[in-house]
């Protein structure tokens, strides 16, 4: 791990100060700072539209409107 073909590797390059992380505890982890700070996460409540109005966003769900500063998108793929 990880499967690397190495037939046609021409070259390689090696940094000391590279490093890997687990994207779920990254996750959990940015989800728990946020809310420390007084963020509220919404899950499994589907966006239906996005508009702006003077200087706040409007974010429709099928669980009504929710008015905010900031909007983070954060679906994916």
């Amino acid at each position: 791990y990880p499967f690397i073909e190495t037939h046609e590797l021409k070259g390689a390059l090696y940094d000391p100060s590279d490093g890997d992380i687990d994207p779920a505890q990254l996750t959990q982890a940015l989800a728990k700072g946020a809310r420390d700070m007084g963020a509220k996460i919404i899950r499994f409540c589907p966006v239906t539209g996005v508009r702006r109005e003077k200087d706040e966003w409007v974010v429709e769900t099928a669980q009504g409107e929710i008015r905010c500063e900031i909007v983070v998108n954060a679906a994916g793929y």
